[in-house]
């Protein structure tokens, strides 16, 4: 029984010999429509990738129009609609909105110290837990905050 031919691709080593195929530019991957009658072509993007359209859908499974319904969730939209107004209609620059956006970290991790200190686990093993978790929780994030903050002043 004959055996059928591979085609064969180009392939280099890398460093470390694992075997590199070429990867064509975006350019290259654009294909070209048929001629128009100019006799110019017009490229065409391709078509996106299906795990990428399955994350989107996914993603849009995962919305409910009962939400808008929420507090929670309008009260996150309207502060994310917050910089947008102040970009568009107040001519915030880039600084303001970083900072908008650092205290807004320290008040998720004052509320998140709070939820902390107020659960009250069952067993005297989480309290102990609890005990040590506040001031660790308190000094990491402190020490992100800080850094961030060094951050977006530079």
């Amino acid at each position: 029984m004959p055996t059928r031919k591979r085609p064969q691709q180009r392939r280099e080593r890398g460093r470390t010999g694992a075997v590199i195929t070429p990867v064509t530019s975006p350019q290259q991957r654009l294909t070209t429509a048929s001629s128009t009658s100019a006799g110019t072509s017009i490229p065409q993007r391709p078509k996106a990738a299906p795990e990428r359209v399955n994350f989107l859908r996914r993603l849009i499974k995962l919305f409910k129009p009962s939400d808008l319904k929420k507090p929670t969730v309008i009260i996150l939209i309207i502060a994310n609609l917050l910089p947008i107004y102040g970009v568009l209609f107040l001519g915030w620059e880039v600084f303001p909105l970083l900072l908008l956006f650092w205290t807004e970290n320290i008040m998720i991790g004052v509320f998140n110290i709070l939820k902390i200190a107020i659960c009250s686990p069952a067993s005297p093993v989480k309290w102990i837990a609890k005990i040590f978790v506040i001031p660790f929780f308190t000094f990491h994030y402190a020490v992100f905050m800080l850094v961030h903050g060094i951050l977006i002043n530079t």
